[in-house]
């Protein structure tokens, strides 16, 4: 296992922060690093700073969420992700952006709102189908946004900054909120802006992962620090009756595994197949009761036994791997299990920002996907398996040389090679 670091203290919460019930422990990870808190390559590990890492229940809307809060400042103020490097997320935002411009008949004088916008990648689809945009998002990621000219601002989303942002711009035909929601320490008061920014009239688009993939496919990797919310259908939807908004459908996406993609108004809806049919399978599936979780942590350590042993045994017999991605699902899947050098040589990453730090937690140093033509390693950890295909697909000639590209979770999966 890694060396611990100093651990410090966060915010401990003893109620949901969505309707205030009490909580109930589903299981601790112990004491974790910051999932994108890169450091210098060449630093010790050992000094890396760890926080508590819970994941608590509540039976009162069946929200699966931490039970501890990091300042998110430390969480966000060096935030090196941008959507725009994977091909994949970008061009699925770019069809979201014309499918919704073409059933909402969008017109040049419509507003369109993105909350945690990150590097503007939805919004300039927007601008480029002629539709006014306007992003949301205190992150250095944010840079690359505003120098390609999206209107920003800088401030952490809430009622007020809703308030502000409808008196100088006016309300939005749509507000999107994607993968932020689950990074909102204050649930309620993000609903109720997004409330604000809509109006009567306008439309909320929320997604967000599933919780039951979560639990179901041990993406044990996705519980971080800055995802203090984990949503089902049905506490997703308690979340958003709360501020006055009616999801009236739902669909899934394959973005970060199985995702929710949810359509919510102000006007109860007349019909809401999609979601009913949801929120009815949720139902039969127990989503509302612990005891759909337990088994969960017992997972948890037989995937981690699994991974270990077969980079053990590839390193055991003289064989190379190294991982493919550095992001926060990487930090966490080899902390949470205990993966380090010799067994992972290194990680290889396409944002030029990461290149030359080190995953927290760890001895790995990030290097550029060009390193691989060198190294030509026998095995490629995809810790990125959200974008397994595309990583893949690009590194076909490697995979043709005879390395092997393997998943890791629920348990380790070879990928098949590209004719």
């Amino acid at each position: 296992m890694n060396p611990p670091g100093p651990v410090a203290a966060g915010s401990l919460a003893d109620s949901c922060r969505s309707c205030g019930a009490g909580l109930s422990l589903l299981t601790d990870f112990g004491d974790q690093p910051l999932a994108n808190g890169l450091m210098p390559a060449g630093t010790d590990p050992a000094a890396d700073v760890r926080y508590s890492l819970r994941l608590m229940f509540c039976a009162g809307c069946s929200l699966v969420q931490l039970g501890q809060t990091v300042d998110p400042v430390l969480l966000f103020g060096d935030y090196v992700y941008l959507t725009r490097y994977s091909t994949a997320l970008a061009d699925s935002f770019g069809a979201l952006a014309r499918r919704v411009h073409r059933e909402a008949s969008l017109g040049g004088g419509d507003l369109v709102y993105d909350i945690g916008c990150n590097d503007g990648t939805l919004l300039r689809h927007y601008q480029q189908l002629g539709v006014r945009v306007v992003g949301v998002d205190p992150s250095p990621a944010a840079a690359a946004a505003e120098a390609d000219g999206v209107p920003l601002v800088r401030e952490y989303f809430g009622p007020d900054v809703a308030k502000d942002l409808v008196s100088a711009h006016g309300r939005g035909a749509v507000a999107h909120i994607h993968n932020c929601l689950a990074h909102c320490t204050d649930l309620p008061g993000v609903v109720l802006g997004l409330r604000e920014l809509v109006g009567a009239a306008g439309m909320v688009i929320v997604e967000t992962p599933s919780v039951l993939d979560l639990v179901d496919n041990v993406r044990v990797d996705t519980v971080y620090h800055e995802h203090v919310s984990y949503f089902s259908m049905t506490s997703l939807a308690n979340a958003l009756r709360s501020a006055g908004l009616y999801p009236w459908h739902v669909e899934h996406t394959d973005s970060h595994g199985d995702s929710l993609l949810v359509y919510a108004r102000a006007a109860k809806p007349a019909a809401a197949n999609a979601v009913r049919a949801e929120l009815d399978r949720e139902a039969a599936d127990g989503i509302s009761g612990l005891a759909r979780y337990l088994g969960f942590a017992r997972d948890v350590e037989v995937s981690g036994r699994g991974l270990r042993a077969f980079l053990r045994e590839a390193t055991g017999r003289g064989e190379s791997t190294v991982a493919y991605g550095a992001a926060a699902k990487a930090t966490m899947l080899l902390n949470v299990f205990g993966v380090d050098v010799p067994d992972v040589q290194f990680a290889v990453d396409h944002s030029p920002h990461k290149i030359g730090l080190r995953i927290p937690g760890t001895h790995l140093t990030i290097r550029p996907p060009g390193e691989l033509m060198t190294a030509r390693p026998d095995v490629v950890l995809v810790t990125a398996w959200n974008h397994a295909e595309e990583i893949v697909r690009t590194n076909a000639w490697l995979a043709r040389g005879g390395s092997r590209f393997v998943t890791p979770l629920p348990e380790v999966r070879s990928l098949p090679c590209p004719q």
